[in-house]
């Protein structure tokens, strides 16, 4: 968005008092500014308008889903008040996409206890390697590679599958698969890598923005995981790669950050990024017990459904994106848009291997709530139940997956205030639901036009809360 008058108003004086001071690059205008005495003002004068137009860069490029570390941002940002510009935004957004720094490239991160399910009629083996990639997504995942070649390979396939801009670094990879003990996981773990657009100089300057856009696509992996028709009960019989993870790789410490050179014909920029100090909240990312079927994408009483959440998920990324670029309507659904996640990292974190049964059950419940409701009151069960009644209408979803709802609930109350669930637990019906409510909630947040911050209760007015008749036809044919 261009600078208005007082901005530009300010700008320029900005600019005036940078050339007099004759600093070259922001680093030395922080050494040089004064603890006190009267050139301390003009130092603070600058830093305010230069901090003003940096977040209306981020917010700009936010909006277009592409994110700058604060090192690239910071000099755009000064080297602007130094020149000639008259509209910073436009000339360094302008910049971005003329050097091709919008265009994507790719984190990749490792998983453990996931595995993909072969087809029910081939032969399998333990060394069998079985992969995913969806484009619309941003979305790829193989099961445990065999050697470096075999990496390789599927980097290049992932990168063409998701339209990555730049080739990917043979000799990077192989360094990389040779830091024995430290990188490990490359060929002995499952991958999972997401599309990213981001460029940085800094060693985690990113992280929250690869943690989110991975937490996101976990989660859809999680709830595909529950809408294909059960194979066996034993993972043996039901042909999963699982077995052949590796679980003596969980002191994970890098992940990898391949970001697009702009060109296709030149090696994307790869870093190798340390965790940091908290590596607990990033290693439970990677903490997906499920398999996933592939044929979900192309079952047909199924691929409706994996379509529908891949939409909505990049629908909540858009939401997302309008907060941070500071949209009116985006910041009218904050709120909202931040409860969405919330409610997908919490069905993610049920999906843990690390996870009792019975803290399954609570953790969906929770994912439950802050998809359905603005905190709690009185008889707020009842209204969850409600509201997830009018979404599973409104998706046309198998009437069993009502009372699925109502019997998580029960579980949920026995286990906190009992200390244990009175029957046997099966999460999976329940996790249906909330697939379809996520889907129908996402919907309901885009239309909706609030005059002031949105909550979830507007999203529901009382003559949508109307238990699913049964006579709803179902879009997918569950077993």
């Amino acid at each position: 968005m261009p600078l208005n008058a007082r901005q530009q108003g300010h700008f320029r004086t900005a600019q005036r008092m940078l050339r007099e001071l004759g600093h070259d690059d922001p680093e030395a205008f922080a050494l040089a500014k004064p603890k006190k005495g009267e050139r301390l003002a003009t130092y603070r004068t600058i830093q305010r308008i230069f901090f003003e137009v940096l977040a209306l860069v981020r917010a700009d490029l936010a909006g277009q889903h592409v994110h700058l570390g604060h090192t690239v941002l910071e000099h755009a940002v000064f080297n602007a008040m130094l020149g000639d510009s008259e509209d910073p935004v436009a000339d360094i957004v302008g910049s971005v996409r003329a050097q091709g720094l919008h265009h994507p490239g790719f984190v990749l991160y490792p998983l453990f206890g996931f595995g993909l399910l072969d087809a029910p009629a081939a032969s399998f083996t333990a060394s069998q390697r079985l992969e995913i990639i969806d484009g619309s997504a941003g979305i790829a995942v193989t099961s445990r590679l065999a050697d470096q070649a075999e990496l390789l390979g599927f980097l290049e396939r992932a990168s063409a599958g998701l339209g990555v801009v730049g080739t990917v670094p043979q000799r990077a990879i192989a360094h990389f698969v040779a830091m024995r003990g430290v990188t490990d996981w490359l060929v002995q773990n499952p991958l999972l890598l997401v599309r990213i657009r981001t460029v940085s100089m800094g060693a985690r300057e990113n992280q929250s923005i690869y943690v989110q856009a991975i937490e996101h696509r976990a989660t859809l992996l999680g709830l595909v995981s529950v809408l294909a028709k059960p194979r066996q009960a034993s993972r043996l019989l039901s042909r999963s790669t699982q077995g052949a993870s590796n679980g003596d790789t969980l002191d994970f410490r890098h992940y990898f950050v391949f970001e697009s050179p702009g060109v296709a014909d030149r090696e994307l920029r790869t870093e190798r990024v340390p965790m940091g100090p908290r590596r607990a909240p990033l290693v439970q990312i990677s903490d997906l017990d499920i398999d996933v079927d592939p044929t979900a994408w192309s079952t047909p009483r199924v691929h409706s459904t994996v379509m529908a959440l891949t939409r909505a998920m990049l629908d909540l990324e858009d939401l997302q994106a309008a907060v941070a670029s500071g949209a009116l309507s985006g910041r009218r659904k904050e709120n909202v848009s931040r409860k969405l996640s919330t409610a997908m990292h919490w069905c993610r974190r049920s999906f843990a291997s690390f996870t009792t049964p019975s803290e399954a059950v609570v953790a969906t419940a929770v994912a439950f709530e802050a998809l359905l409701s603005d905190g709690y009151s009185q008889g707020i069960t009842d209204k969850i139940g409600q509201r997830a009644a009018a979404c599973l209408k409104k998706r046309r979803a198998p009437a069993a997956l009502v009372p699925a709802v109502t019997e998580l609930f029960r579980w949920r109350g026995a286990i906190v205030h009992k200390g244990e669930a009175e029957t046997q637990i099966d999460l999976r019906l329940a996790r249906r639901a909330f697939a379809h409510c996520l889907v129908d909630v996402v919907r309901r947040v885009r239309i909706a036009e609030p005059t002031q911050t949105l909550q979830i209760a507007e999203l529901f007015p009382a003559q949508s809360a109307e238990p699913l008749r049964k006579n709803s036809e179902p879009v997918e044919k569950h077993s």
